[in-house]
């Protein structure tokens, strides 16, 4: 009876070891199905990023184009009407900068899903429209005036997003340019402040 008592204790041994060697293999099974899509994730982050803007986050993004176009647009009007060469140096300010800002945003709003506007809205044609009929030292202050106006507006905006705005991205490239956007406000009371001294035998 000893002996079979014996031999009962070790199967039951054996038993219990098979159990927890399946148990390790499943856990060891799990881990390694589990592993590859950690390391998918770590190796991609900008998948979860990739995802589409909502609300106001979007919203910003379609005005901040709307206005970057406009402000190309009117500093090539600019180049053309301007006289004084502080405002033409300027235009070109702008033309530069807004015209990098406009690519970055583009390429981000394709990531995001957005489709961008093609041209400035109406109100900012209607701008350009007016400024159009003027030339030299008139238009000069007018488009200063409307530089002014503009890039407050614009400072303003980015500041919001800087601090609601949602998009990790999106934020990013806020921070990135609103330096920029602070330096042409500056930059456009300083040109201002000069046109409006201009006298008045340089008007047209």
């Amino acid at each position: 009876m000893g002996a079979l008592q014996e031999i009962k204790k070790t199967m039951r041994n054996l038993r219990i070891k098979d159990v927890m060697l399946v148990s390790a293999v499943i856990v060891a099974a799990t881990l390694g199905q589990l592993e590859p899509v950690s390391q998918a994730a770590a190796a991609d982050p900008a998948a979860a990023s990739a995802a589409p803007l909502a609300g106001a986050d979007k919203n910003f993004v379609l005005e901040a184009a709307n206005g970057g176009l406009a402000e190309v647009e009117l500093a090539k009007l600019a180049q053309e009407r301007g006289q004084s060469q502080s405002v033409k140096q300027f235009a070109q300010k702008m033309i530069d900068d807004h015209g990098k800002a406009n690519t970055e945003l583009s390429q981000l709003a394709a990531k995001k899903s957005v489709t961008l506007p093609a041209e400035p809205a109406a109100k900012q044609k209607a701008i350009k429209e007016k400024l159009a009929k003027l030339s030299g030292a008139d238009f000069d202050k007018q488009y200063m005036a409307q530089m002014c106006k503009d890039h407050e507006s614009t400072v303003a905006l980015f500041k919001k997003e800087s601090k609601q705005g949602k998009d990790a991205d999106l934020v990013a490239w806020v921070n990135q340019t609103l330096p920029t956007l602070e330096g042409h406000l500056t930059m456009s009371h300083d040109i201002d402040g000069q046109v409006k001294k201009a006298p008045k035998s340089m008007d047209k």
